[in-house]
């Protein structure tokens, strides 16, 4: 998994979704049948540049306080999702430009309009807007719990996107997914032409699909 980590914190950083020192992923394992394990980045690494001995490695805590001071600042944030979502292995949490860009525009909003674009719905279900907290605070990570375990992709205002799952493969392409709907929905809005959004026989017939596929990211 440390491989698998420092794979996709390469590829993140070339899309330009991880600048200088920014972002932060982690992964857990379960090392016996009561123990879990959490493997975090460190604070103040650039993470095109991590080896696995930077990375940093503890038991998980029962408070999202408690953690190691050399691990990311952010890291209440992934413990928020591993106490809450007992299904993820894998959390991401990167800064894409357009997501970013996206929320700035759209401060008022609660959720990213998902009835434009079929592949959303399919791909992740509704992706929350989670109003803005202090980067690392205590305050941000009881603010994402709130949405967790239901959600797998949260959009963080102002910040960037926190997604978690079973795999570094499925998280990532969940930051993907975000990106590219930011995307086709920013340049769609400079035409200022109105949107047409999808009819409701079509929503009800996607989200069929939508449930049978599951709690997943395509």
């Amino acid at each position: 998994m440390s491989s698998q980590l420092l794979k996709a914190a390469k590829k993140l950083t070339k899309k330009g979704f991880l600048v200088g020192i920014d972002g932060n992923l982690s992964f857990r394992l379960q090392k016996n049948k009561t123990q879990d394990f959490l493997t975090l980045t460190p604070s103040g690494v650039e993470k095109a540049k991590l080896k696995k001995t930077d990375l940093i490695e503890f038991q998980q805590p029962v408070n999202t306080s408690d953690y190691p001071a050399s691990a990311s600042s952010e890291t209440p944030m992934h413990l928020a999702v591993y106490q809450n979502c007992p299904q993820a292995q894998v959390v991401i949490h990167a800064h894409p430009p357009q997501v970013v860009a996206w929320s700035l525009v759209h401060l008022d909003q609660d959720f990213l309009p998902i009835n434009y674009l079929s592949e959303l719905i399919l791909a992740t279900g509704p992706v929350p807007h989670v109003p803005f907290e202090l980067p690392g605070s205590q305050t941000l990570a009881q603010r994402i719990s709130t949405y967790l375990p239901k959600h797998q992709c949260l959009i963080l205002a102002r910040h960037g996107v926190l997604v978690w799952g079973k795999s570094f493969e499925e998280a990532l392409r969940g930051i993907d997914r975000l990106d590219y709907t930011c995307g086709v929905y920013l340049q769609a809005e400079s035409t200022g032409r109105k949107l047409e959004p999808l009819n409701s026989i079509q929503m009800k017939e996607l989200q069929k699909i939508r449930n049978k596929i599951g709690q997943q990211i395509l």
